[in-house]
């Protein structure tokens, strides 16, 4: 399966998996921090994998790249997508902020012979 020179391989796929699944569930659960270090995680294997390929066999060492440009990515997209909803909520958030801050800006003015009138003071 794996060359002579490679046997240590398999100690490195574990580490691979058990930072992939344990050591970055440290980081705040669902966070974009949590995502992007996922992503420099698995692109560190992946180019590992691409420059060592430690397999006897050159189909597993690309059936071995490919599956792990797969993780990179769909983590990647991960990023990509969570950095677009955060723009998103900060934009709505903004929006909030400013349409309180002239609401609250807002005042009466009574003017003789008129109905009361709202108008913004800015």
């Amino acid at each position: 399966m794996f060359a002579r020179t490679f046997r240590y391989w398999e100690i490195v796929e574990l580490a691979r998996k058990l930072t992939l699944t344990g050591l970055i569930s440290v980081f705040n659960r669902g966070s974009i921090t949590q995502t992007v270090l996922a992503t420099l995680v698995s692109f560190f294997f992946f180019a590992s994998s691409i420059r060592q390929q430690p397999f006897d066999n050159m189909q597993l060492n690309w059936i071995k790249c490919y599956s792990e440009f797969q993780i990179f990515g769909i983590l990647l997209v991960c990023v990509v997508l969570q950095t677009d909803a955060n723009v998103r909520i900060s934009a709505r958030a903004k929006e909030s902020i400013n349409l309180a801050y002239y609401e609250s800006q807002a005042s009466l003015h009574i003017t003789p012979g008129n109905t009361t009138v709202a108008e913004a003071t800015i």
